[in-house]
This record gives C-alpha cells, sequence and structure tokens, in this order.
C-alpha cells in the first residue's frame, strides 16, 4: 500500500513482487525491499521493482535477511539474522560483507536489530546462549564508527530484565532499545552503558491473569519526544488475548505516559514519527495517525482511525 496525502487515502501497489519482510525508503522514490531470499529495489515510489541477485550472501540452509537501512542513495545495508551484515556502496546494485561473527562458542546465536545514524555510525544487537550454559538471551551490542570497516563490542548483557527486539539511535551517542520486561533501556554514551526506565502499567482488574508482555518498537523524532509499542501485558478474563499499549515520552524516556489500548497481542508493530506532530503506528491489523504536540506526559495525542 501508499498513501502521498498523509495517509488519507491509500493505493494498492499491484506489481509487489514479493511479500516483503522488511522495507525501507529513503524518500518519495527511493527504496528497498527484501523477502527472506531476495532483495529489491524502486525508483519510482513502489509502481515497479527491480530483483537484485544477492546469492553470494544467502543460502537456503541459512536464516537469511531480517533487516535493510540506508542512509544515502548509495550506502546501505543489510542484516542477516544467522550474525552477518553487508555494505553496499552502489544503491543495493553489489553487495560486500562488513560483519560476520564466528558463532561456534554460541548456541542459537542471532542478531535481532540495526541501526545506523549516517554513513559512520552504526549498531547491531543479538542474542546467544553459550554452549556451556543454560540461558535466556544473553545480548551483545556491536558499534562501529568508520560505515563498517570494524566492529567493536561496546556491551553485554546477562538477563533480567532483557534488552531485545529494536534498537534506535537518534544520534552517534543517544539510543534506546526496548525489552522483554515493559520497560526501555537509554543510553547516551554510544551504548557502552544503559539506564532502564519501566513503564507505568494498569493494575489487572480481578479475574485477569498478567501476563509479562514486552516492548517491541520505539522511536525518538528528538532527544525529548518519543514513542513505542508494547505487546500484552495481561491477558482479559484470562482468555488468551493480551492487550498492548501505545506509550509517549516528552522526557528523553524517562517516563511514558499510555496513550491508548489496541488490539490483541502482535509482534508486527511498527512505529514511524515524521515530525514532532505527526506519527504513524500499526499494531499489525490496523494503521494509525496520531497528530498533536504534547507538552508533558499527560497530554493525549489526537487518534485517527481507531
Amino acid at each position: 500500500l501508499k498513501t502521498t496525502d498523509g495517509g488519507e487515502s491509500w493505493q494498492h501497489l499491484p506489481n509487489t513482487p514479493v511479500q516483503f519482510y522488511d522495507i525501507f525508503f529513503l524518500d518519495e522514490d527511493k527504496g528497498w525491499g527484501i523477502s527472506r531470499r531476495d532483495s529489491y529495489f524502486t525508483d519510482n515510489g513502489g509502481e515497479s521493482w527491480q530483483r537484485v541477485d544477492v546469492n553470494s550472501m544467502v543460502s537456503p540452509f541459512d536464516e537469511s535477511f531480517s533487516q535493510i537501512q540506508f542512509v544515502s542513495p548509495q550506502v546501505g545495508w543489510a542484516m542477516l539474522g544467522r550474525g552477518e551484515v553487508w555494505r553496499s556502496d552502489n544503491g543495493g546494485l553489489n553487495w560486500h560483507k562488513q560483519l560476520a561473527v564466528d558463532t561456534e562458542n554460541y548456541f542459537d546465536f542471532h542478531f535481532i536489530s540495526m541501526h545506523f545514524t549516517d554513513a559512520l555510525h552504526g549498531w547491531v544487537l543479538a542474542s546467544y546462549c553459550p554452549h556451556d550454559a543454560f540461558c535466556a538471551f544473553n545480548h551483545i551490542i556491536y558499534r562501529t564508527q568508520d560505515g563498517g570497516q570494524t566492529w567493536e563490542e561496546v556491551y553485554t548483557q546477562e538477563p533480567e530484565p532483557v534488552m531485545h527486539y529494536q534498537l534506535f539511535f537518534l544520534d552517534d551517542s543517544t539510543g534506546w532499545a526496548g525489552s522483554f520486561s515493559l520497560g526501555v533501556y537509554k543510553t547516551t554514551d554510544a551504548g557502552y552503558t544503559w539506564n532502564y526506565f519501566a513503564l507505568p502499567l494498569p493494575e489487572p482488574l480481578p479475574g485477569q491473569c498478567v501476563f509479562p508482555g514486552g516492548v517491541v518498537e520505539v522511536e525518538f523524532i528528538n532527544d525529548t519526544l518519543g514513542m513505542l509499542a508494547t505487546y500484552g501485558f495481561y491477558f482479559s478474563n484470562c482468555n488468551g488475548y493480551g492487550e498492548m499499549g501505545f506509550f509517549v515520552s516528552t522526557d528523553g524516556g524517562q517516563s511514558w505516559k499510555r496513550q491508548l489500548p489496541v488490539r490483541p497481542s502482535s509482534l508486527y508493530q511498527d512505529i514511524d514519527m515524521t515530525s514532532d506532530s505527526v506519527a504513524y503506528f500499526s499494531d499489525g491489523f490496523t494503521l494509525y495517525r496520531y497528530r498533536g504536540r504534547p507538552a508533558q506526559c499527560s497530554s493525549v495525542l489526537e487518534v485517527e482511525g481507531a
């Protein structure tokens, strides 16, 4: 689907070649899409797509593409879940490997999230377990300051509370990450240290079954205003239907105000803040548009399409 009027109307694009696992548009014309095994490029807003030969990057036996991002019409990166990051310098026509983790000493190692703020600075969040120990989601964050030529481990974490899902950086020092424990992490030193901020949650009513849930998407438009989405934090009447929430922060993520509940829990959520007054949110079923400029966390954004 494509919109050219801020979401008022939507056009189905009949020439989309496959079901994309991730898409990224740099502007209204230039975009890239990835399926599990293929990469595609469009220069006309999705009206048509060109397939890119990526046989050197993927194998039929590996979990393959999981995320793609470009910072200019020429420079971008593709993340493979098995522990690789590839870079393109010609708009996605050719790719070369930049980061490949030796996973022999890990069990169930995979990359979760990748984010670049410019052509030099980027981060990758990985999840793993050592072979000789039972664990749940130990994590490593890798950082590059030279466009992916070299990488360093800036952070390692053992569980509780667990950092997971999406990384988002506003600049080369300030970033946020979601967690399994309904809270958000924030760093102001490029990922070396993180502070944890729990979300305010409603008290379960009598007869409701508690379910922990987690933060699956977080994004900031500046150093104060940000939004995040969660999946179910309790089961209504214990019938298996979780409730999600959409939260807004106006103080850089230190406190959050829940704006609205949405459909039963889904991990397929996405937030796109286009300015400090307009944002789009998908809960996996419905697309919402939010308009407003809250002065503090108690403000309530206008909801359209709910």
